[in-house]
């Protein structure tokens, strides 16, 4: 028999559901049945959810407000997993299937390798293991799993690994992902199902073979220290070009780079302590993406205890210094208030925030042309736009917070928070002419790609929570694609879109080998004058910098006292 489970959807959600054995759940507001809903808006005997062979079948008992699957209402539905069910107003459930896999137990599961084997005996590789915390799926030669047939997109999809399950996710595809036949956005893959790419069709399977993260929740964190030297040792024999898709020795080199900057920044005199902060952001997002660290980072924890394992290893290879003492020590510091020297407030706010970009002003120059793109900016909006400004200062109080602890969780720089500053003025419920909506200005596509729901009766796009942890998941993909130290990059994308930038980023690549290394990618592309980047693009980067210096010293400019008359 299917187990399945429903999932209360909300942080004040409750433990999952799981639907009996005997292959039949009652819903309604009476005590009597299965699962009661205490909601004025549901029926008394409301719903009923019950086996048909091995798939789950919801059935709505004429009730006096509805049932709903994925906000359209049903009379009788055929669940799929990952399906949101909706009994009257109550808030919804996810469905979830746990065929397949519902028989292995943990820690057993730590031990299991996903792998997609091609239907097709002529395609290579015949087996593809899921493995690192995204793959790449599409006709693109720099994918990580290149599908080279004209229905294919360039990129197609994305595999995803999720504390050791395995998710697929279409990628805003021409033809579609498909699930044993049905069409998803995204969806938990089990072992038996067939998930096809248009119409080229594999099988999930799996074997028992250790992962990293089965290693750390079983064997402990001290095997992982072995992953990552083994990678490291590997660097000097395979090495990207830098007209592709991030691979996994391109992750490992700028781990250790970022690992090396970061003592340098830490050992100067004074300290450059936002430099350094940011560059262990950057080497551990570098060694998640490599497949050397626990595949989820959010999950500060257990990314904590495989580092300090990690470290003492590669201590030999930075001159002695052991990272992690660093990092933790790091981790306590305040952060260095340095006064600003008269009439040098913007160039001196520049220097932090690319700082917090991984970019040390002390070693080189901010570029005159992005200094003077910044200052323009400044002056606009605290000139031409200070209304704008000030009302959208009033507006993001609220939010600030929330959307800085997201970021953090996603070890993203806290300067993105200020891309709703130029998107929407931090107002939730505008729309755009061309169907952009809410505070992060997300189009129904985009939004729905990244888990949001969009349809005739809820658009979470107005949802300032919700909205923020899409646009971080959306951010973080950016950064898988184009690099973890390629900030600017995903800011310009955020405006062009990311196959316009992976475009530009190969074209650039290939008249300037190894440029995937720089720190400055983005304004090494403007300064190339390649015209590929648009005006509006090479705009909306300075736009962000000094939106982001006006938020933070809004009284340097005279905002605070206009602020405050303002309410």
């Amino acid at each position: 028999m299917s187990r399945a489970k429903l999932l209360p959807r909300g942080s004040e959600a409750g433990a999952p559901i799981r639907l009996p054995a005997e292959g039949r759940l009652t819903v309604g507001r009476e005590e009597s049945n299965d699962l009661p809903l205490r909601d004025p808006s549901v029926s008394r005997e409301h719903a009923i959810l019950e086996i048909d062979g091995d798939r789950w079948t919801v059935r709505d008992l004429d009730s006096a407000n509805g049932t709903f699957v994925n906000g359209r209402p049903v009379r009788e539905r055929r669940l799929k997993g990952g399906e949101l069910v909706r009994f009257g107003a109550h808030p919804e459930f996810r469905f979830l299937r746990e065929a397949g896999t519902a028989r292995w137990k943990e820690p057993f599961l730590a031990f299991l390798r996903h792998a997609l084997v091609a239907r097709d005996p002529e395609f290579e590789p015949a087996r593809f293991p899921i493995r690192r915390a995204t793959s790449i799926v599409g006709r693109s030669a720099n994918a990580n799993l290149t599908l080279p047939y004209s229905q294919i997109s360039d990129i197609h999809a994305r595999l995803e690994n999720r504390a050791g399950r395995p998710w697929v996710s279409d990628h805003r595809s021409r033809n579609g992902t498909y699930v044993n036949g049905e069409p998803v956005r995204e969806q938990l893959l089990r072992p038996g199902d067939e998930v096809a790419f248009a119409d080229r069709p594999f099988d999930v399977v799996v074997t028992a073979h250790p992962t990293s993260r089965g290693i750390v929740g079983v064997t402990g964190v001290a095997a992982v220290a072995s992953l990552v030297i083994v990678g490291l040792s590997l660097l000097s024999t395979e090495r990207g070009t830098g007209d592709e898709l991030w691979t996994r020795r391109m992750y490992e080199e700028q781990a250790t780079r970022s690992l090396s900057d970061a003592i340098a920044a830490y050992d100067r005199s004074p300290p450059a302590l936002d430099v350094a902060r940011a560059q262990f952001d950057i080497a551990l997002r570098s060694l998640i993406s490599a497949d050397a660290l626990p595949p989820d980072p959010r999950d500060a924890e257990e990314i904590d205890a495989a580092f300090r394992t990690a470290a003492r290893s590669l201590t030999a290879r930075l001159g002695g210094r052991n990272p992690y003492r660093i990092y933790t020590s790091l981790a306590t510091a305040g952060a260095l208030e340095e006064e600003p020297a008269p009439g040098s407030i913007v160039e001196s706010q520049l220097a932090r925030i690319l700082a917090e970009f991984g970019i040390d002003p002390a070693n080189g120059e901010i570029p005159p042309d992005l200094l003077a793109e910044v200052k323009r900016f400044v002056d606009y909006w605290t000139g031409d736009m200070r209304g704008y400004t000030v009302r959208s200062m009033r507006r993001a109080e609220p939010h600030l917070d929330m959307i800085r602890a997201e970021l953090k969780k996603n070890r993203l720089p806290e300067v993105f928070c200020y891309i709703p500053f130029v998107e929407s003025g931090y107002r939730t419920e505008v729309s755009s002419r061309a169907g952009a909506g809410g505070m992060w200005q997300f189009m129904p596509k985009t939004a729905r790609a990244y888990g949001l729901r969009v349809d005739e009766g809820v658009d979470e796009r107005s949802d300032p929570v919700r909205s923020t942890q899409a646009a971080c998941r959306y951010l973080d993909g950016l950064l898988f694609s184009f690099g973890a130290n390629a900030f600017m990059c995903a800011v310009a994308a955020y405006n062009k879109g990311e196959y316009g930038m992976l475009t530009c980023l190969k074209r650039h690549a290939a008249g300037e080998p190894g440029s995937w290394k720089s720190k400055w990618k983005f304004w090494d592309m403007v300064e190339s004058g390649s015209g590929c980047l648009k005006p509006e693009t090479i705009e909306y980067v300075p736009r962000v910098l000094a939106a982001a210096i006006v938020m933070r010293r809004p009284g340097a400019f005279g905002l605070t006292d206009a602020r405050e008359r303002g309410r």
